[in-house]
């Protein structure tokens, strides 16, 4: 489908304005969303790890990029846009498109190009393959796919900095989410992630320091919860974070889904997501063939722990908020 807005072929500036952001919580169906669109053809991703993140975006290992930029100040929009340009243009070139179809013939990205020192490759796959696409070749209807959860805390700004961005955010049920977290966190052993990562980062008193983006009302909870109960509040506080900001978006801006509804029923999901984004849902007929349809399992103990929490924290509350906004288009 032709997209009429497309002009100016090769300009950095005009790659920078058909952007399609992926956000939603960590272990909530992100990765899945991102891969999906970089396998239609409408869509290529630029990536630095395996997990399809956008390190311009947010750096994990370092707290920083463009989304921990705008946490601690006001940003121009041509600042905001060059983080990006500096992080994905390179000679011309975009830097880290993911492999699809679309980049066949396609050189390998260096791995010297990123942004950040020592980024690529991915700490878990150091065969990661990424591309290198001459700007010239988005004279095709293409649009640039970036994803990071952190884009949650920031929708307001990415959207007034990048107007011509559109947002696809992902979500679950948060006692889901958060026992992914849990088990991504237990078997991880490179580095800690999660409730491994959490439990070292303490104030010179010894108190525990809530990552960014938890709200100062759940700080006192962050000190005496568990582990598990950690991941449910750092879940919780992405999905506050998506509901207070697509609180100011127009509604034509974004799409939300709950992925649970994408296993249940990926063609309406798709069909829903293609109508959104002007494309041919045809197009993500290869990612309906690669979706897990396996509900998880959660344990006894884990559910008990949750409940301890889902009043006080008001979780079935943002849930329902959540669901009363689902497929906006």
């Amino acid at each position: 489908m032709q997209d009429k807005t497309w002009k100016n072929p090769g300009d950095e500036n005009h790659l920078l304005d058909h952007i399609v952001f992926v956000g939603g919580a960590p272990r909530s169906g992100t990765t899945f969303a991102a891969k999906s669109l970089n396998l239609h053809p409408a869509f290529v991703a630029a990536i630095d790890d395996h997990v399809y993140e956008c390190w311009g975006l947010y750096y994990y290992r370092k707290r920083s990029g463009l989304v921990q930029t705008m946490r601690s100040r006001p940003l121009a929009a041509e600042e905001a846009r060059e983080i990006l340009r500096t992080h994905l243009v390179v000679n011309d070139q975009l830097v880290g498109a993911a492999t699809s179809d679309k980049t066949k013939g396609f050189p390998p990205a260096a791995k010297n190009l990123s942004f950040f020192p020592g980024s690529v490759p991915s700490q878990w796959e150091n065969n990661l393959v990424r591309h290198s696409i001459p700007l010239a070749q988005f004279s095709k209807p293409w649009r640039l796919c970036l994803k990071s959860p952190e884009i949650s805390f920031v929708l307001p700004q990415l959207a007034s900095n990048f107007p011509g961005a559109l947002f696809v955010l992902v979500y679950r049920p948060i006692e889901e989410i958060a026992e992914s977290m849990y088990r991504k966190g237990n078997c991880v052993k490179r580095l800690p992630v999660y409730h491994k990562r959490w439990i070292d980062e303490k104030t010179m008193a010894g108190e525990l320091i809530p990552p960014p983006g938890v709200p100062v009302q759940w700080e006192n909870l962050w000190q005496t919860a568990t582990d598990f109960q950690r991941c449910v509040i750092y879940a919780a506080s992405y999905l506050r974070g998506i509901l207070e900001g697509v609180a100011e978006l127009a509604a034509g801006r974004y799409f939300i889904y709950n992925h649970v509804d994408l296993r249940n029923t990926p063609q309406r999901i798709f069909q829903s997501l293609a109508q959104f984004l002007h494309v041919e849902a045809s197009g993500f007929q290869m990612a309906q063939t690669r979706l897990k349809t396996d509900k998880p399992l959660i344990d006894e103990h884990l559910k008990k722990e949750y409940i301890a929490v889902e009043d006080e924290m008001e979780l079935n509350t943002i849930m329902r908020q959540l669901e009363s906004i689902t497929g906006s288009i």
